[in-house]
């Protein structure tokens, strides 16, 4: 029987232990509601997982280009607060944060690793110009390209 019926008979009748019976089911529903809650709450995580997932891949191919949020919330078919939402969700995690996080360590190992200019990897990272690029990459690191560069090539010299 279901579990309404029940409470509502527990409800009607005088029968001796009835409001024991009738908490009881109260409890049980309790329960049974909690554990849907649950379920829709893991559904919702397994679904955002996926948006944030797919979200970091389009990043990944498209940050050289230097699209904006409404590109990727397009792409994901969720609106641009919803995307918003979702990496603000995440500890540590804002769309603008995941965009830097690419050109950035591109800059860095093509600094580090390779012998191009930095105007070159600037273009490389579709930066228009080096001197946008090097301001860029100084508020998000804290060192120009060039103390960058040295620094680690001096790191690299002394292991």
């Amino acid at each position: 029987m279901p579990p309404f019926t029940l409470l509502e008979q527990e409800c009607r009748c005088n029968a001796r232990g009835h409001i024991a019976a009738g908490m009881s089911l109260m409890n049980a529903l309790f329960v049974q509601v909690a554990r849907l809650c649950d379920a829709g709450d893991e559904r919702c995580r397994r679904r955002r997982s996926g948006q944030v997932k797919r979200f970091r891949e389009l990043v990944a191919a498209h940050f050289r280009e230097h699209r904006p949020v409404e590109f990727y919330a397009e792409k994901l078919c969720i609106t641009a607060a919803q995307l918003r939402r979702i990496r603000r969700d995440e500890p540590g995690h804002l769309p603008m944060s995941l965009f830097n996080e690419h050109p950035i360590r591109e800059a860095r190992r093509d600094l580090v690793y390779s012998h191009l200019t930095i105007k070159q990897i600037a273009h490389a990272l579709g930066f228009e110009n080096a001197a946008y690029f090097s301001r860029y990459f100084h508020k998000q690191t804290g060192a120009t390209p060039n103390d960058f560069r040295a620094a680690a090539h001096t790191d690299i010299s002394l292991r």
